[in-house]
């Protein structure tokens, strides 16, 4: 996906904080790649093998990363303190992390993955961890 099918409709949310904008994104991140399983499998082939093929795949995707912090940084400034990108790193590796691992496992740390709730568990999770770590200043 692009970065602009992953902001899709910006006047279909109600984001007005950096930290706003943040869950939104990465929470349909999450949703899109829950619905993506080839690009699943895609992931999953990259952690077992490195190759050309695979580097170049992970370099269309960190171009992905690397825009979609272009825009958040057009809706907010990132405050001095926190060191947006790597936070954000953080955040993507661990959706891909259960995302991936619902292959193999249902469960992670008490999480049920196979029902919608468990999925809700994780959405509200990220917005606390966001909503909490990020100045929620409005965007500019």
């Amino acid at each position: 996906m692009t970065h602009k099918e992953l902001i899709g409709d910006e006047s279909a949310t109600n984001a007005e904080t950096l930290a706003d904008w943040m869950v939104y994104l990465l929470i349909k991140f999450l949703n899109d790649l829950k619905e993506r399983p080839v690009t699943q499998e895609i992931l999953r082939w990259e952690l077992l093998e490195g190759n050309s093929l695979t580097n170049e795949l992970a370099n269309v995707r960190d171009q992905l990363g690397l825009d979609s912090l272009k825009f958040l940084e057009e809706k907010g400034s990132f405050p001095e303190d926190k060191d947006i990108p790597a936070i954000s790193a953080i955040l993507i590796a661990g959706v891909v992390y259960l995302i991936l691992r619902t292959k193999v496992s249902n469960t992670f740390m008490g999480v049920d993955f196979s029902s919608p709730a468990g999925w809700q568990r994780i959405e509200a999770a990220l917005e606390s961890i966001i909503q909490s770590t990020i100045s929620t200043d409005s965007v500019n």
